[in-house]
């Protein structure tokens, strides 16, 4: 399990750098595969940090458009590379909303991929990001 303190830090390093405001911190629960964080700035829409449970990696998110299971991935924000400068990979839209049809999910392990049978995910965002695990 990722420490979410390394979150954190990067979290703080992002609001001195980078001007904004970190509210609604969330650790990931039992059945969640990520922390959440949301930020936002006087020149900016507000945005939801996800910061994977096992992994490094960061996503974002649009907080007022989660569906009941799937976070709505957005583009990385220009201050998303402080993230990046702290240890974390920042995954681009690219690679969250490839469509899991066709991907080759071999690394993944035999409970993780009876997962995927029942969390339906069609993008490969909601096999890194999701509360049905």
């Amino acid at each position: 399990m990722t420490d979410p303190r390394p979150l954190r830090t990067a979290q703080h390093e992002v609001a001195r750098a980078a001007t904004v405001t970190v509210s609604d911190v969330v650790e990931a629960g039992l059945h969640q595969t990520y922390h959440s964080v949301t930020v936002s700035s006087c020149a900016a829409r507000e945005v939801t940090v996800l910061c994977h449970r096992h992994l490094p990696w960061v996503a974002f998110a649009d907080p007022g458009r989660h569906q009941a299971f799937t976070p709505w991935f957005v583009q990385p924000p220009p201050w998303a590379e402080h993230f990046t400068w702290c240890g974390f990979t920042v995954l681009d839209l690219g690679f969250l909303l490839a469509p899991v049809a066709g991907a080759d999910l071999s690394a993944l392990g035999r409970v993780e991929r009876e997962q995927v049978g029942y969390g339906k995910p069609r993008v490969i965002g909601e096999i890194a990001f999701n509360r049905w695990d």
